[in-house]
């Protein structure tokens, strides 16, 4: 009767642990509001005319994190003028922060929302390529997860 009775309270305990969800795949939009979605993007260059108005989308799922930088190709730049590149400096999407520097633009999912569905977005638009980079390409670099991992990159040549 003893190990009966431990036995089921050994089963009873055993299905009150938590288990983690498995998360959903990150997916990208080919369009959001009528602009084309870089992320999207399949190929690994990506050339875009001047003053083309683009987005920089993701459907993130709870439990998954995404990370995307704009960097210029060629390192180390003078100096970047991100408002002649035209990228949202200050997303009004709620669901991301924003970092910059001279080098690099990253946006960053909130880690406060990891357990939450989120949609992540920013808006962009290549300007005229100016001396802000010694050649206008840029690198954007995606990382899902928090990871140091790159998921993959793509350059942006201004055309």
């Amino acid at each position: 009767m003893k190990y009966l009775f431990l036995s089921i309270l050994t089963i009873s305990l055993g299905s009150c642990e938590k288990t983690n969800p498995v998360p959903g795949a990150i997916t990208y939009p080919e369009y959001h509001d009528g602009k084309i979605n870089l992320l999207a993007v399949e190929a690994d260059t990506v050339y875009i005319n001047t003053l083309t108005y683009f987005t920089l989308a993701a459907n993130v799922p709870a439990n998954r994190s995404i990370k995307f930088v704009l960097q210029p190709v060629v390192q180390p730049a003078t100096y970047v003028d991100w408002g002649s590149l035209g990228m949202d400096g200050s997303p009004s999407n709620p669901h991301l922060e924003w970092d910059f520097s001279d080098q690099r633009m990253i946006y960053n999912s909130l880690a406060e929302e990891f357990e939450e569905d989120k949609f992540c977005v920013t808006n962009g638009q290549i300007g005229p390529v100016e001396p802000w980079t010694t050649s206008g390409v840029l690198h954007l670099i995606i990382y899902e997860d928090q990871t140091e991992w790159i998921t993959r990159y793509i350059t942006l040549v201004p055309i």
